[in-house]
């Protein structure tokens, strides 16, 4: 055998082996993140689908920022799959002449408070940006500079808006509790009850 050969054998023996090890460390919660995300039924395309691109991109990928780079691969994916969900519901439209029920692509997602109503009432009140960062915080616990690798900001602007936004979900969630504190007098009769 050829030294050329066998040193590509080589470098592909120790490519493969990276991966393996990366596959490992991020496929649990990167099934979780793209499982907050999507529908039950497109999960594991999804989760597929970012591997594949893992591996193509492997030589990329910072070996302190595995995760956030994994996760910022799979929100492109995601995005990528809407995009392409919308552009099939279009031409579905077009060829049927009708319009179609509420976005069926979210009904299967997760709910957006894991189940808490006021959580979910609060961050329905956020931006999207917002809520997709508060998923990133809250739900993958990842750090303000982890973050900024997934959405591609730096991280001091990513530490600045979870900060506005631990500020804002504190004032949305102590607004629906106390209406005073939201500016809300009190009617007669709660007055009445409060003496």
């Amino acid at each position: 055998m050829s030294g050329d050969v066998q040193h590509r054998m080589n470098d592909d023996a120790a490519r493969r082996a990276r991966f393996e090890h990366l596959a490992r460390d991020v496929w649990a919660p990167l099934h979780a993140y793209v499982a907050r995300r999507a529908p039950w039924s497109e999960v594991d395309d999804i989760v597929s689908e970012t591997l594949t691109t893992l591996w193509r991109r492997l030589d990329d990928i910072p070996d302190d920022a595995t995760l956030p780079w994994s996760f910022a691969v799979a929100r492109r994916t995601l995005a990528n799959q809407r995009r392409g969900d919308r552009r099939r519901a279009g031409l579905f439209e077009l060829v049927v002449h009708r319009t179609r029920p509420a976005d069926l692509a979210t009904a299967a997602v997760p709910e957006l408070g894991d189940g808490d109503p006021q959580l979910a009432w609060a961050l329905a009140q956020l931006p999207t940006g917002d809520v997709e960062l508060a998923r990133l915080w809250a739900w993958e616990q990842l750090e303000p500079s982890e973050i900024a690798v997934v959405l591609g900001l730096s991280a001091n602007t990513a530490s600045a808006r979870l900060s506005r936004l631990r500020r804002r979900l504190h004032e949305l969630l102590d607004a629906r509790h106390d209406p005073v504190a939201a500016g809300h007098e009190p009617g007669a009769d709660q007055a009445e009850s409060n003496r």
